[in-house]
């Protein structure tokens, strides 16, 4: 989960505050790497850890859980910019961002 949550910070870094064209292999390469560490994560198989019943409900809403995670990040690695980063404008550029990313939609 601590590799998911770096690779996203650092992709929305790379896709929000610097040049895309710039960075198109880092993002390409970061995505590769958020897929992979998302795919053994959702392989937890022990009930005790995590039931279905659970399991189904921290999925569905999996890009949020992410979203927020980022936020936190961005606040404690950037504090001078805590202007910026608390806006509503930025929560929803973050939500926007992984929602695509994890479902296909902007929600």
């Amino acid at each position: 989960m601590k590799a998911l949550i770096s690779d996203a910070f650092w992709y929305f870094i790379c896709n929000e505050w610097k040049k895309p064209e710039d960075y198109a292999a880092h993002n390409e390469f970061l995505l590769d790497r958020m897929a992979a560490n998302y795919v053994s994560y959702t392989l937890v198989e022990d009930p005790a850890i995590c039931g279905d019943k659970i399991k189904k409900k921290f999925f569905t809403k999996f890009y949020n859980h992410l979203a927020q995670a980022v936020y936190h990040c961005l606040k404690t690695a950037f504090p001078k910019n805590r202007n910026t980063i608390e806006t509503s404008v930025m929560k929803r550029k973050l939500l926007n961002c992984f929602s695509e990313l994890f479902t296909g939609v902007v929600i």
